[in-house]
């Protein structure tokens, strides 16, 4: 079962996320929820995952403002975010950690 939900989390959240791509020039804000939804739906596969993490590994300045929007997101979305967030690098070279 664990495995379906998995592999159907794939083409789900594409076309969700391609159906807000569409929708995201129209008046009505219904673009933005929708891409939002489809890349949270994405980050349950494991290879997107990877994706996500090491996207926000790349980007320290957009993760950072990820981070500072979790505390205001929903449930689900929240705990999606602390997923995809990337494991921290120690050591000389390493970024410096940004208390908050």
């Amino acid at each position: 079962m664990k495995s379906i939900k998995r592999w159907m989390a794939l083409p789900l959240g594409a076309l969700i996320f391609v159906i807000g791509a569409i929708l995201f020039p129209l008046p009505i804000p219904l673009g933005i929820p929708l891409m939002v939804i489809g890349l949270a739906v994405l980050a349950l596969h494991p290879l997107m995952l990877r994706a996500f993490r090491r996207w926000r590994g790349r980007h320290p300045e957009a993760s950072r403002r990820i981070g500072a929007i979790v505390p205001h997101l929903p449930a689900f979305l929240r705990r999606i975010a602390h997923r995809t967030t990337p494991p921290s690098r120690k050591g000389p070279g390493a970024p410096p950690t940004v208390q908050a």
